[in-house]
C-alpha cells in the first residue's frame, strides 16, 4: 500500500526546469518517472543529540553499552552503539527489521577488528564498564553519549551523482519542493529533509563510497567489479548474490561508521557483520 502511494506521487513528478537542462547537460541524466521510481530508496534516518545520560537499553552513540549479564565483551574492542529496535520499529514503515532486541556493535581502534551482535532477550540489561582501561585518545567515544532517534526519509539515489555530495544535492534541487514534500508526508513526515548522501546517520539504503563494495565486506567474488557509475549495474541483484547487505551508516565525528550484515538476526547472535570506518 506504502508502495503503491508512493508510485502515484512520482508519476506526478514536478521538476525546476532550468536545474534539469544543468543536470542532463553536467551529468548527461534523464529525470522521469522511470528513473525516479528505480532510484527511489526508503531509509531510516538516524539522528544523533548530545546528551549527559540515556535510561538503560535506549538507543546511542558512545559511552558504555547496557549488556545482558552473560553477554562476553569481545576482547580488546571499544564499545561504539546500541540499536533497540523497538524504538527503531516505529520508523520501519515496510518492516524490514526486527520489532524488538538490541544491535550492538564493537570495533578496535581501526576497525580492522569488529563484532557486530544481536541479542534478542533484552529484559535484563545491566550498564556495563569497560573490562579494560581505554585509551585516553579514544576519551570521546567512551565519554561522550549520543542519544539516538528514527524517523523515516527517502533520497534518489542516481548513480551518476551518488558519488559526490555536490551533484546528489543538486539532484534533489532540480525537483520541486512540493513534490518532494508529497512524498514525505505520505511516509509521515511534515516536509523533506535533504539526507546528504555523506553526512547522515542512516538505516538500508544503497553505499555511496565505492571502496565498501570489496570482497569481505560484501561477499562478492574475487572477480567482481563495482563501478558507481555504470548505469548497467543492477545494485539489487548484486545484493541478492552476496552474503552480506548493507544496513547501516552512523556518522562518528569526521567519518562514519558503515556496517554490513546479514538479514537473518539470528546469525548476528553469532557475529555475523563486518564495520568499516572511513574518515579521518
Amino acid at each position: 500500500m506504502l508502495r503503491e502511494q508512493i508510485d502515484t506521487i512520482l508519476r506526478s513528478f514536478q521538476v525546476n526546469e532550468d536545474k534539469v537542462v544543468q543536470l542532463k547537460e553536467e551529468y548527461q541524466l534523464e529525470i522521469d518517472y522511470e528513473s525516479l521510481s528505480r532510484n527511489f530508496e526508503l531509509i531510516i534516518q538516524i539522528n544523533k543529540e548530545k546528551v549527559t545520560e540515556t535510561r538503560v537499553g535506549a538507543s546511542r552513540l558512545g559511552g558504555v553499552p547496557d549488556l545482558p549479564k552473560d553477554f562476553n565483551w569481545p576482547k580488546r574492542q571499544y564499545f561504539y552503539a546500541q540499536i533497540n529496535f523497538q524504538e527503531v520499529s516505529l520508523a520501519d514503515l515496510e518492516e524490514t527489521l526486527p520489532k524488538t532486541g538490541i544491535l550492538y556493535l564493537f570495533a578496535d581502534e581501526t576497525c580492522e577488528n569488529s563484532s557486530v551482535l544481536y541479542v534478542e532477550d533484552t529484559s535484563q540489561l545491566v550498564r556495563t564498564a569497560y573490562p579494560f582501561t581505554p585509551k585516553k585518545a579514544l576519551h570521546s567515544l567512551t565519554n561522550e553519549v549520543y542519544q539516538l532517534t528514527f524517523n523515516p526519509n527517502f533520497y534518489f539515489a542516481f548513480p551518476e551523482v551518488l558519488s559526490s555530495y555536490h551533484s546528489f544535492r543538486e539532484l534533489h534541487e532540480a525537483l520541486a519542493v512540493s513534490f518532494l514534500d508529497k512524498v514525505a508526508k505520505t511516509l509521515g513526515q511534515e516536509a523533506f529533509d535533504f539526507i546528504g548522501s555523506h553526512s547522515k546517520s542512516r538505516f538500508l539504503g544503497r553505499p555511496f563510497e565505492e571502496e565498501l563494495l570489496n570482497d569481505e565486506m560484501f561477499g562478492f567474488g574475487e572477480d567482481f567489479e563495482f563501478d558507481i557509475e555504470d548505469e548497467d549495474f543492477d545494485f539489487e541483484e548484486a545484493m541478492n548474490e552476496s552474503h552480506s547487505y548493507f544496513m547501516l551508516q552512523l556518522e562518528h565525528e569526521d567519518g562514519g561508521l558503515y556496517v554490513s550484515f546479514s538479514d537473518d538476526f539470528k546469525e548476528m547472535q553469532n557475529n555475523k557483520g563486518i564495520i568499516q570506518y572511513i574518515g579521518t
